[in-house]
């Protein structure tokens, strides 16, 4: 999910920093990816990672630029 780390933090999900995507993003950005594990027991501190495959619309670089 990309998500506002102040706001999104409130409903436990955390930055995930290793996930791949398609295109390069500002730095400032790289918190936005936010996840939450949904695994009983696991918390959100830990990275997930891996390839974030979007739908074709979504492949356009300009929509991933500031």
């Amino acid at each position: 999910m990309l998500c506002d780390p102040a706001y999104c933090g409130c409903f436990g999900l955390a930055p995930d920093e290793e996930l791949l995507i398609p295109y390069a993003i500002p730095e400032e950005w790289r918190t936005a990816w936010q996840h939450v594990d949904l695994n009983e027991g696991e918390t959100a501190e830990r990275a997930v990672g891996g390839r974030l495959t979007v739908p074709p619309v979504w492949q356009k670089e300009a929509l991933w630029l500031p």
